[in-house]
């Protein structure tokens, strides 16, 4: 997708229910992986990657669940995570020494 820009024009997305300007400059990643019927597509920023984010295609209904629903993007977090980890690997492994390290995805 060529970073969050179509035609010039930098994409918009939610930080913590803010809408914000997603900086074309940044590293992104467009993921491979459909969550759902995937018809949203978000950005998805691990702390860890900050200020790096992930594009990814969720559920419509993630992000506007049916009142009383545990249909929320909340408890869809492990399926994201999952989702960067199957496609640019783990954020977390166990280095040489037998440490766990953290890779900087």
């Amino acid at each position: 997708m060529g970073g969050a820009v179509a035609g010039g024009a930098v994409a918009g997305g939610v930080v913590l229910g803010v809408d914000v300007a997603l900086d074309p400059d940044l590293p992104e990643c467009e993921l491979d992986a459909v969550l759902g019927d995937g018809m949203t597509l978000i950005s998805f920023t691990p702390l860890n990657t900050r200020p790096n984010y992930y594009l990814i295609r969720i559920d419509s209904h993630w992000l506007n669940p049916p009142e009383d629903s545990e249909d929320d993007i909340y408890y869809h977090l492990d399926d994201i995570y999952d989702a960067i980890a199957d496609q640019v690997g783990p954020a977390n492994f166990e280095g040489d020494d037998g440490k766990e390290e953290h890779d900087d995805w």
